[in-house]
């Protein structure tokens, strides 16, 4: 971390006292690279520090929520959009190359900035200069005419705090929706539940029309003259220790979906002869119980499926397994299984 570590000036404005500060670029667009770049600065830094990235398509959810109870699983799974868990709360927000991401990361010792105000203002600063005509909502997100263009979340580490938005520039707004048309009735736990507004993006209301990735420049570079700082680069040693914590954690179920709120799940549906009732309970990822009603199918084979489903992962392929394993020839109602996969997410 040498490169970030390197002493300047102090900055002040009106108002505000920013310090000695470091202005880091991301040409990188896989999400668990740059969610592993976020956790790891705010265990680095001396400093405080302003990132500007996107991400290629992915759906983020946050730290407390249950990832099957925000996403369309099929959808996403069919059109290859990750699910990931960010480490601050707040709801699930769908991401593209469409969409403009910031973040501010400040250790304690030079903290002094604490509400979300304080963070974005001068991203609406920056908004107003564009020519959008931005507000700040109660709900501290940034609006136009009542529509939602970024959606900003909190978290803090050892007294590092990290605050982070997205700006929703020219997002496919289609597949947003898609992604996000969750089915959270199924599911019964206390996991932070999204709140589902209506969005616009940015790009309709500037004065210059352009695209994101030139608009992502014009945010850096306007950032670094009302703040001031330097810009950096990671180094190899913190480019490994990134990749490694992408692997280790931002590529895996067991933090995406496993590390949800313990939760039951519970479905009514068309199965095998008629009518079905699926219900299971979730802790850390894997079914502790499981039931199923059906008032035409064997109690024989219900009872053995249930057996079956005990420590199997609430995930589809594993699901999927577990069906097919009850027997083609002992079960032709259940074909490939794929028919009956629905009613366990």
């Amino acid at each position: 971390m040498g490169a970030l570590h390197q002493p300047r000036r102090a900055w002040k404005r009106k108002g505000g006292h920013w310090g000695a500060m470091m202005g880091l670029w991301q040409d990188e667009t896989d999400p668990a690279w740059n969610l592993a770049t976020e956790e790891y600065l705010l265990g680095h830094v001396e400093e405080p520090c302003f990132l500007v990235w996107r991400n290629d398509k992915a759906v983020v959810i946050g730290r407390n929520q249950n990832a099957l109870a925000e996403v369309h699983k099929t959808f996403v799974d069919r059109n290859g959009i990750p699910v990931l868990r960010r480490l601050s709360g707040g709801g699930a927000v769908f991401h593209d190359l469409g969409n403009v991401n910031f973040t501010y990361i400040e250790p304690q010792r030079v903290s002094r900035r604490r509400s979300y105000g304080d963070f974005m203002s001068p991203v609406l600063d920056f908004l107003r200069h564009m020519g959008v005509p931005a507000w700040m909502d109660a709900r501290s997100d940034l609006a136009v005419h009542g529509r939602k263009i970024s959606g900003n979340a909190q978290c803090r580490r050892g007294g590092t705090i990290l605050h982070h938005g997205t700006l929703l520039f020219d997002t496919d707004l289609d597949l947003l929706r898609a992604a996000l048309h969750a089915s959270p009735s199924c599911y019964k736990d206390k996991a932070v539940r999204s709140v589902r507004r209506p969005v616009t993006n940015i790009r309709r209301f500037l004065n210059d029309d352009m695209a994101p990735e030139r608009f992502a420049e014009r945010l850096m570079a306007y950032m670094q003259r009302l703040l001031g700082f330097r810009r950096v680069a990671l180094t190899d040693e913190d480019r490994q220790a990134v990749s490694e914590l992408a692997r280790t954690k931002y590529r895996t179920w067991e933090w995406n979906y496993a590390a949800s709120p313990p939760y039951r799940f519970e479905k009514y549906g068309d199965g095998p002869h008629g009518p079905w009732r699926v219900c299971l309970d979730v802790v850390r990822g894997v079914i502790q119980k499981a039931h199923v009603e059906s008032p035409t199918w064997p109690d024989g084979r219900k009872r053995r499926l249930e057996r079956d489903l005990l420590e199997c992962p609430h995930e589809p392929a594993s699901i999927l397994a577990v069906i097919r394993s009850q027997g083609e020839t002992a079960w032709p109602e259940l074909g490939n299984g794929e028919g009956l996969l629905d009613l366990f997410l």
